[in-house]
């Protein structure tokens, strides 16, 4: 999913351990453009980056992304 943002307190199916406290970062290709050459391998471009934040039961999401310039030009194909 290509989303830049912020979403708090994230509804969870089930309870979360209130014991569980900390961060869980994720880096995943961004896939709106596809590979440049036949044998690219596919975290060469853009991408997004997510954070998953555990603390006291509840979660919180952020994800944003991470371009190097190359796809400024390019429209989806």
């Amino acid at each position: 999913m290509r989303f830049e943002g912020d979403i708090h307190d994230v509804e969870v199916e089930g309870e979360l351990p209130p014991q569980l406290h900390g961060t869980y970062h994720r880096v995943h290709p961004d896939a709106q453009f596809p590979p440049r050459f036949a044998n690219d391998q596919f975290f060469n471009g853009d991408g997004m980056i997510g954070l998953f934040h555990f603390r006291g039961g509840k979660l919180d999401f952020r994800q944003a992304l991470c371009s190097n310039g190359t796809n400024e030009a390019r429209t989806p194909g």
